[in-house]
């Protein structure tokens, strides 16, 4: 009872942001019509386009699973784009049909869709929180796994409110870890829980796979599935729409960044002197090595200092080895400090982009003699252009090893997509605001 509550609750609130983002932004075109060169149409007209905006959106999340299926965060909202583009292109369709093409406000109908884009992941979060606090948007789960799994599933369901998923001894729901059992075993375990529960959930072995965007079909004749994965930074066509959306977006957010590339650079120069950048080379797609630039965030007598401090201190030699990185740097300024906590040290690489050298998102940018601790995955890594940000640095930075870095980096490859990269790209936005992992 409590599911069916909830989820009529999603779809009537669903519902009133529909209507009040379509009647807000009418509201505002009628209010504001002497900016426009076009009357706006009567309101009896635009209701009309109220059951084709409602039943192609609502339709589409429904049929995805919105209201009945637990999906985190960023999952949940690529559905919601998607059934917003559908409803979309629903609309311009039946406004072609009907021959109303110059009849409604274009301003109107794509006010509504960037409205919607914006405030409907936020009003999904704000309803869920509060439908979690009322225990409506709860499911129970039993975990069948090895510890390490269990204790990993247990830790996530309690960290990620969204889910709405909380452990239980019994429970229709039977998620299986499967890592760990063999061939035999596993099939043993399917066949118990699928028979004597109401729905079952499989982790794949195969952790480093993302089978969420698989394809899966089935053969009749010999009831066997096939799931059909593909490494999309091999296909050529791909590679072509990322370097188009990477130039696109920094063309676009270039402006917003000159003035403070110029603040920067007069600060760094304040600060110390020196040049204002630092030019290091790294090693870019297939090994190829080039000249990355990053603002001056160190003393030009920094080799000195560093010598003496490692004298002083020996135990840094052995944090460096693990993470790459010093607990202290005596070599970076005071200004460069700054600039490292924020990432705003690594603006210039904008420039790397627009010579095709770098991408907004992708691996991290490895350093010449860094090449041998890639080992036997340095051809993996260096497959595709470095990034100026990437999952490694939304998982950690800092904190992470150099092992686990290369590890989000291979899975980053393997699995890449655009909604990747732009949950890569809002998740930059948050760690270099709250300087998570930063030193």
């Amino acid at each position: 009872m409590r599911k069916v509550l909830a989820a009529v609750m999603l779809l009537f609130i669903d519902t009133v942001i529909l209507w009040c983002s379509m009647a807000s932004v009418y509201a505002f075109r009628g209010a504001f019509e002497h900016w426009f060169d076009t009357p706006l149409i009567e309101s009896s007209q635009f209701y009309t386009l109220l059951p084709v905006y409602y039943l192609s959106i609502l339709g589409f999340w429904l049929y995805k699973g919105i209201y009945h299926m637990h999906f985190d965060f960023w999952e949940e909202t690529k559905r919601i784009y998607l059934g917003l583009v559908f409803g979309l292109f629903m609309v311009l369709f039946w406004l072609v049909f009907a021959k109303h093409t110059y009849e409604f406000s274009r301003f109107v109908i794509i006010g509504v869709f960037t409205a919607l884009l914006v405030f409907m992941p936020i009003q999904k979060r704000l309803v869920k929180m509060l439908l979690t606090k009322a225990k409506l948007w709860q499911k129970p789960v039993m975990i069948v796994g090895n510890k390490e799994d269990r204790q990993r599933l247990v830790q996530e369901f309690t960290d990620n409110w969204y889910l709405g998923l909380h452990v239980k001894e019994k429970a229709e729901t039977v998620l299986i870890a499967s890592r760990g059992y063999d061939a035999l075993a596993l099939s043993k375990l399917s066949e118990t829980y699928l028979l004597r529960h109401k729905e079952v959930l499989f982790v794949p072995m195969l952790h480093h796979i993302n089978f969420a965007d698989a394809t899966i079909f089935e053969l009749h004749n010999i009831r066997i599935s096939l799931i059909q994965v593909a490494n999309r930074l091999q296909n050529p066509w791909v590679v072509g729409l990322k370097v188009v959306f990477d130039l696109f977006l920094t063309l676009a957010l270039l402006p917003l960044f000159i003035p403070l590339l110029i603040i920067i650079a007069i600060l760094i120069k304040l600060d110390s002197p020196g040049p204002v950048l630092f030019k290091q080379t790294r090693l870019g797609r297939n090994g190829k090595p080039f000249t990355c630039y990053k603002f001056r965030t160190m003393f030009c007598d920094s080799d000195a200092l560093l010598d003496r401090y490692l004298s002083q201190n020996p135990h840094e030699v052995e944090n460096y080895a693990i993470y790459h990185k010093y607990t202290f740097d005596p070599r970076i300024t005071p200004v460069g400090k700054w600039l490292r906590s924020t990432s705003l040290d690594e603006l210039p690489q904008l420039f790397n982009l627009l010579k095709g050298q770098m991408s907004l998102i992708g691996p991290r940018p490895y350093m010449e003699n860094e090449r041998k601790k890639l080992g036997s995955i340095e051809k993996d890594i260096l497959l595709v252009k470095p990034g100026i940000t990437g999952l490694w640095q939304v998982s950690g930075r800092n904190t992470l090893t150099f092992e686990e870095r290369i590890e989000l980096d291979r899975w980053y490859i393997r699995n890449w997509s655009f909604w990747l990269d732009i949950i890569i790209f809002i998740k930059t936005i948050k760690v270099v605001l709250s300087k998570h992992g930063a030193k």
